[in-house]
Formats: C-alpha cells, structure tokens, sequence
C-alpha cells in the first residue's frame, strides 16, 4: 500500500499507448507524410507540454510483455512475481491525488490481460469488453470509439486532476 501525500497535483497527465506504432512512421519523428498532425500542432503551440523520445526502446515486441514493463517496470527479465506484486503506474497517481483511468480498444481477455488488471485497477476501468461495442479487429475496438470514451469521461472529471492511460489497438490494422 503506498501512503498518500498531501500535496494535489496541478497538471494532467495522459500517457498514450500505440500499439504496433513505430517512430519510422511518424512525421513527428521526421516521416515525410502527414501521419500525427495532432502531435505536430500540440508540439509547436505547446512545446512543454509534449515530451518527445528521442530513443524510443520496447522490451519486447509482443504486447504481453511489453504493455506490463510499461505500466510497472517490470521487464521480461525479472522474475515472474514481480509481475504480480509491483505496483502499476496508477498506484503512483492515486498516491500523489490524482483520479486514475485506464481507457482501451483492446480485449482484456486477450493474452488474458483481464487477470493481470484484477491485481489493481485505476479508478475508472474501460475496455472492449466492457464497452459493450463491436469488434474492429480480432482483439478491439475502432480507436475512435475509445477517442470519444475518453474525451466523455474527461469532461466527467474536468474538475479533477488526472493520471490516465490510453491504450490503441487499430494501429495494428486495418490501416485506415
């Protein structure tokens, strides 16, 4: 259990996951096609709300490892417990006051993923599975779907700060 501490944070933070999605496809990164033009606006009128990695690195090319280390740390290398007892990244937020929400395209029976999120929860929990929506692909949802839980569910909680993880799956495929 992770003690709170007293201070309310005084900014939102939104961590997104593409999945399959490589930097060598990205015009942010330097791809001649128009591919993220949000970014590249968000990046040249907010510059230092944008944090840019230069060095991108995945532990694994599969989402059963790599979607883990991302939420907790933990690294295919370590012993399988640590994959039971670390605490994910919403732990964190939720100690530091922060409303917590994990919104995803992805079937969380995939991989069995839906008993890896029993271990802890954020506050809000939605997923394909949940969503009651169609499938887009073989394991999700159309991400623009997702786009719009999370922009409802931001507006719910406009008056809160946040710690949220997106996680797409369409960038898979179809590539539309």
């Amino acid at each position: 259990a992770l003690k709170k501490i007293r201070q309310k944070p005084d900014f939102n933070i939104l961590l997104i996951v593409f999945e399959s999605l490589r930097t060598q496809n990205m015009q942010i990164y330097g791809y001649e096609r128009e591919t993220t033009p949000f970014l590249n606006s968000l990046n040249r009128s907010e510059p230092r709300s944008l944090y840019i990695f230069r060095k991108t690195y995945s532990v694994s090319t599969t989402t059963m490892l790599a979607i883990p280390a991302i939420l907790t740390g933990v690294t295919p290398e370590q012993p399988g417990v640590f994959y039971k007892t670390m605490p994910f990244v919403w732990e964190y937020a939720e100690m530091m006051n922060y409303h917590t929400f994990f919104i995803s395209s992805h079937s969380m029976y995939w991989y069995r993923f839906d008993r890896y999120y029993s271990l802890n929860k954020p506050v809000f929990f939605w997923n394909k599975d949940t969503s009651g929506l169609p499938s887009f692909n073989d394991i999700g949802i159309d991400d623009r779907l997702t786009v719009q839980m999370l922009n409802s569910h931001i507006q719910e909680i406009r008056h809160k700060p946040f710690f949220g993880v997106l996680q797409f799956n369409a960038t898979h495929f179809p590539y539309n």
